[in-house]
């Protein structure tokens, strides 16, 4: 069943009276908000002010959702979808539904957006296509969920959407030391949230102005050994290039850090983007500009937000060894710049890499941290695991079905692997994202894919050498043989039925092929096969 916008608030509004005709559950409603808002707490919703409507819906979510009830001796919610037939409906999303800081990770206009839990590492698919226009990847989206039918989301209507690229590196930066000490999926309460993005003096109530920026970027530098002359003449040069809008400015100021000092570059470039985004938002009020997109629900950033998230893509896909010509380009129109020079328009469709590829690039990263760059690299065939699994739209829906469909036949058929080499580099990789979506993700995928990957390690980059050797496309009418041999020599390709054909695959490659190999081929009355590939014995278990 679809859960729509209107039986969502229909629901909604069906608690809070079934909460307000209950005395004691009333009072109880009432007496929360001083635990909910940091004090002193509103007295309610006034009339016509939309701020203290959302304040009053989030603490109601809170109420029915997570706060044991003294008079009830449970969280109301499940005791209202237990006794109220019309309720009843409802009862899936709204015992499911949690509460998260998520970023923005994809928006397909007129369908919806891409989310992914910071402190839980899933991702979620928002069926939201009239909200799809107020929201851009990397911005935050705090408040509740609810599950929606068919593996898609909807969002409360109280959501705050903050477009903060600092904001963002915060939570990020806050998640990932929550989760080292941590095993399994990490989830903040709605009260939290309140404390931490809606209350005043909270992480996302106030952009910093330029002087503050300049001064925490200077100390910061300092800090980190950065000679006081070279800090100075690249903040001074940073001031210049905001006025003139060259975002390039903060490349170019990273890289001279790289090469002459030993500054953390993260950090660098967090206080970097900040600064630039600040002083060119100054800039653009100076000369009469506005203040750029318009705020999604909730957003308190500053314009310089969105030039700073800017930044932000153009420096990751920088360090992604993206095209430069296009990175800039992409770059100009995010900020609204006349383009240097005439070429073709580019497709400026968003990133939306999918669920698994979302989560496999959280591996990566991780990987690059703890083990190195080098490790990193050779884990980067990885990412078509994410290509293949594009439709997936729950990381618990990935299963060694797809891993193992995944290794010993979409990746042959693709080209993907150039040689042996590559084949173990990507099992490697395949057993290490399995063991850590065990650890974080509380997926038990390299307990059930651990048999066929032991065999994939010896079937997989022979067979990819049989295939560099032995260059076919799959065929259309072809059918699925195991190859065998007789005691006399003779090559057989046993069909499902069990029965064995006789054939001719010439010396070369029947000399490649071991017992068990999955053929696929289409055979002729002579006793010739044209084959059209070959892959690993484990495939049989999809086959079968």
């Amino acid at each position: 069943m679809s859960l729509s916008r209107t039986s969502l608030e229909d629901g909604l509004r069906r608690c809070r009276e079934l909460v307000l005709r209950d005395p004691a559950l009333a009072a109880e409603l009432e007496q929360s908000r001083a635990a909910f808002f940091p004090a002193p707490p509103p007295l309610g919703p006034a009339p016509g002010d939309p701020a203290a409507a959302l304040a009053d819906r989030r603490h109601l979510e809170w109420f029915l959702f997570e706060r044991p009830s003294e008079s009830l001796g449970a969280v109301p919610v499940e005791l209202l979808v237990a006794s109220e037939p019309d309720l009843a409906p409802l009862a899936q999303a709204f015992l499911s539904s949690q509460a998260g800081v998520f970023e923005v990770t994809g928006v397909e206009a007129g369908r919806g957006i891409w989310m992914r839990d910071l402190f839980g590492l899933g991702e979620y698919p928002v069926d939201e296509p009239e909200a799809a226009g107020e929201f851009a990847p990397g911005d935050l989206a705090v408040g509740r969920i609810f599950p929606a039918g068919d593996a898609v989301f909807r969002l409360s209507t109280a959501v705050g959407v903050f477009r903060n690229a600092a904001l963002l590196q915060a939570m990020r930066a806050d998640a990932e030391r929550l989760r080292a000490g941590r095993r399994g999926t990490l989830r903040v309460a709605q009260s939290e949230l309140e404390r931490m993005f809606f209350a005043p003096g909270s992480v996302a109530a106030e952009p910093a102005d330029p002087a503050r920026a300049r001064a925490d970027a200077r100390a910061e530098l300092l800090s980190s050994g950065a000679e006081p002359e070279l800090v100075d003449e690249l903040l001074d040069g940073l001031r210049a290039a905001a006025r003139e809008g060259r975002p390039e400015a903060v490349t170019e100021a990273l890289n001279q850090l790289a090469f002459e000092t030993a500054v953390d570059l993260e950090t660098a470039r967090e206080r970097l983007v900040e600064l630039w985004g600040a002083w060119r938002a100054r800039a653009h009020a100076a000369d009469g500009g506005g203040t750029g997109r318009g705020r999604p629900r909730g957003d308190r950033g500053a314009s310089r937000d969105a030039v700073a998230q800017a930044l932000a893509r153009f420096d990751e896909g920088r360090q992604a060894g993206g095209n430069l010509d296009e990175l800039f380009r992409a770059l100009e129109d995010d900020l609204g710049l006349e383009h240097g020079a005439e070429g073709d328009d580019l497709d400026e469709a968003p990133d939306f890499p999918g669920v698994v590829g979302a989560v496999i690039e959280e591996f990566l990263w991780e990987v690059g941290r703890a083990e190195g760059d080098e490790v990193a690299r050779r884990y980067e065939p990885l990412r078509g695991l994410g290509e293949y699994a594009s439709s997936i739209g729950v990381i618990d829906n990935l299963t060694e079905r797809h891993l193992l469909e995944f290794a010993a036949r979409w990746v042959l058929d693709r080209g993907l692997l150039a040689n042996a080499a590559e084949a173990r580099d990507l099992l490697a990789a395949l057993a290490a994202f399995c063991r850590w979506c065990e650890d974080t993700q509380e997926l038990a995928l390299y307990t059930s894919f651990a048999p066929s990957l032991e065999g994939l390690e010896r079937s997989l980059p022979r067979l990819v050498e049989l295939r560099r050797r032995h260059r076919a496309e799959p065929l259309e009418d072809g059918a699925v043989f195991t190859f065998a041999r007789a005691r006399d020599g003779q090559t057989l390709l046993v069909d499902r039925r069990g029965e064995a054909h006789a054939v001719e695959l010439g010396d070369a490659l029947a000399g490649l092929l071991r017992e068990g190999d999955v053929v696929q081929a289409r055979l002729d009355e002579h006793g010739g096969a044209a084959v059209g590939g070959c892959y690993p014995p484990e495939l049989l278990a999809l086959v079968a």
